[in-house]
């Protein structure tokens, strides 16, 4: 075996052992608990209504549309079980309909896109996506160029249980439904592999970079509180039979090499 080859395997190794090592045992952080006020935490707050605007992870100066907090992630090492927690920047929940009223354990993050008109990529948004789903289908976070939407419930160890993979059988011929282990989020827009193939506009690569961020720092703020490791990063095309988003190329050769690149800065900066 090459050392390039070698390397390749043992990389993502390392970094799920030192992320793991430099985030416990804090299981919850400030930077993912919506607070209403920016200089101290606040535990125990009650679930915003969908008007709320619902600020976690944002580095802006505060405005007066919503409450933005930069607190250190510091001094929290304990998490109660019955309290909602936020990411992101808004908050409104999908229709009852679309998911299935019980808590799971997450040990996954899906990535999906949602197919939003390509022609148009300066119109993607995670409104959108929240109109999209309808009242069937149900993820727990739609990220575009406008912000983190949050639609689901989620707690300190547990989330509710979405309906955005169909389940099936795999190859080995064993029952599996992602759904009732994971957490799911959809980029708006479609055709992400572009961006690897020369093929995006200058206006479509903005938007993905804009939107890739974003999904990022949400996916590694998910990774740190509840403790999901780096290889339990996939894309749907993974684990959904004929399903191709986000796109093999940008998850392999752009999406999942950011992500390693930003995981690393968190951990050397002791974030």
């Amino acid at each position: 075996m090459s050392c390039t080859m070698l390397l390749k395997k043992v990389i993502p190794f390392v970094l799920v052992a030192l992320f793991l090592v430099a985030c416990a045992p804090v299981f919850a952080s400030t930077d993912s608990i919506y607070t209403q006020d920016i200089t101290e935490p606040t535990i125990g707050v009650s679930t915003p209504s969908p008007e709320t605007t619902v600020t976690v992870l944002v580095r802006e100066t505060p405005t007066e549309e919503a409450v933005r907090t930069e607190t250190p992630t510091v001094g929290i090492t304990e998490v109660d079980p019955d309290v909602p927690v936020f990411f992101g920047d808004f908050y409104k929940e999908l229709p009852s309909t679309g998911y299935v009223n019980e808590l799971v354990i997450p040990d996954t993050i899906v990535i999906h896109t949602d197919d939003q008109s390509g022609d148009y990529p300066e119109n993607w948004s995670a409104w959108r996506t929240y109109n999209g789903l309808g009242g069937k289908r149900s993820v727990h976070f739609s990220v575009s160029q406008d912000g983190i939407l949050q639609m689901l419930p989620m707690y300190g160890y547990e989330v509710m249980h979405c309906r955005g993979v169909l389940p099936q059988y795999t190859d080995e011929g064993i029952w599996t439904d992602y759904n009732a282990h994971s957490i799911q989020i959809e980029m708006g827009g479609r055709n992400y592999d572009y961006v690897v193939t020369g093929q995006a506009s200058e206006e479509m690569a903005a938007i993905v970079e804009i939107t890739t961020e974003k999904t990022i720092d949400l996916v590694i703020d998910l990774m740190d509180f509840y403790e999901i490791p780096i290889t339990n990063v996939v894309g749907h095309y993974q684990i959904g039979r004929g399903k191709t988003d986000p796109g093999s190329l940008y998850f392999e050769q752009y999406f999942l090499p950011l992500l390693e690149e930003k995981l690393l800065e968190r951990i050397e900066g002791g974030l």
